[in-house]
C-alpha cells in the first residue's frame, strides 16, 4: 500500500511490475479493499488511479473479476465514508473506467443522500465530481438518465456544475513553454486560440479549424520516469476525444530536447 502510494505521489511509473487493470495489485491484499479502514483503501484506490497509464489497453468490460468484486465489497457500507472518501473514490473509478460498476452507482448514491451544506467540499473535489459525472455520461449514456434521477442528484450536479465554471472562469497559468509553442504557430501562419474552454475543460491551445488540442503536458501531467500521461491527464484526454476533438499531447521533456524554431516548427507540423 505505501509502496504504490509513495510512488504515485511521486508520479514514478510501476508499470513493469503491477498491472492495475487486471487487479492483481488487490489480490496482493490479504481480504482485497475490505481489510482496510476506510482512509487507507480511499488513498489506495487514489493511488491506483493515478498511476493508470501504467496499464494495458483493454476493454473495460474485461477487467478481471478480484477488481471489480473487491471495490463492490469493500463499497457495500457507503454511509461509513466521509464526503471526501467517497468523492476521491468515485473520481478514482471515473479513471480507472470503472463507471459501470455498482461500487460507482453506491458511492453517487450515497453522495445524494448526504445534506448539501455539510458536503463541505472544496473547489478540487467538486472538480472530481464533475469529472465523475461526465465520465458516466459519456461511457454509460444508456444508464446516464437513471443515475441523475437518483436522490439528490440535481443539487449535487448543480454545485459541481458550478464549481467547475468558477475554476474556468479563474485566471490561468501559462507555462512557458505553451508560450513558445504560441510563438512558433504565429510563425507558422497557424490559426489558434489560447486557453479554449470546452465542456468545462481549458484546452491549453486549440487549433480550432482543424478540430486539435494541443496540450501542453509539462511536470505534473506526466509519469517521471517513463513520460507517459498519468491517469488524471488521460481522463482529460478522453473527455477530450468524446467531445471532438483530435488531442496531441506536447510532452515537455519532448520540448525541451528542440533546440530551435525549424525543429519546434517540424514537431507541430
Amino acid at each position: 500500500e505505501e509502496v504504490l502510494r509513495a510512488h504515485a505521489r511521486a508520479r514514478h511509473s510501476l508499470c513493469a511490475n503491477v498491472d492495475f487493470r487486471s487487479g492483481s495489485w488487490i489480490e496482493s491484499l490479504p481480504e482485497g479493499l475490505g481489510s482496510l479502514p476506510p482512509d487507507r483503501a480511499t488513498n489506495l484506490l487514489w493511488a491506483a488511479a493515478q498511476l493508470h497509464s501504467c496499464a494495458p489497453s483493454v476493454s473495460p468490460s474485461v477487467l478481471a473479476p478480484a477488481l471489480r468484486s473487491s471495490i463492490a465489497n469493500w463499497l457495500a457500507l457507503t454511509a461509513a465514508f466521509s464526503p471526501h472518501h467517497l468523492v476521491t473514490c468515485l473520481w478514482s473509478l471515473a479513471v480507472l473506467e470503472l463507471t459501470d460498476t455498482k461500487a460507482f452507482e453506491s458511492i453517487w448514491r450515497e453522495l445524494g443522500r448526504r445534506d448539501l451544506d455539510t458536503l463541505r467540499l472544496s473547489d478540487v473535489y467538486w472538480a472530481q465530481v464533475q469529472q465523475a459525472v461526465m465520465s458516466f455520461e459519456m461511457e454509460q449514456p444508456s444508464s446516464y438518465d437513471t443515475l441523475v434521477s437518483m436522490e439528490g442528484a440535481g443539487p449535487l450536479r448543480a454545485a459541481a456544475a458550478a464549481s467547475w465554471q468558477r475554476q474556468l472562469n479563474a485566471t490561468k497559468t501559462v507555462s512557458s513553454y505553451q508560450r513558445q509553442m504560441e510563438v512558433v504557430l504565429l510563425n507558422m501562419g497557424i490559426k489558434h486560440r489560447m486557453e479554449v474552454a470546452c465542456g468545462g475543460y481549458s484546452i491549453d491551445i486549440g487549433l480550432t479549424h482543424h478540430g486539435v488540442a494541443l496540450e501542453a503536458d509539462g511536470p505534473t501531467h506526466l509519469f517521471h520516469n517513463t513520460g507517459l500521461p498519468l491517469g488524471p491527464t488521460q481522463l482529460k484526454h478522453r473527455h477530450l476525444k468524446a467531445l471532438g476533438w483530435k488531442v496531441m499531447s506536447v510532452p515537455y521533456q519532448e520540448w525541451d530536447m528542440l533546440l530551435n524554431h525549424n525543429s519546434q516548427s517540424e514537431y507541430l507540423e
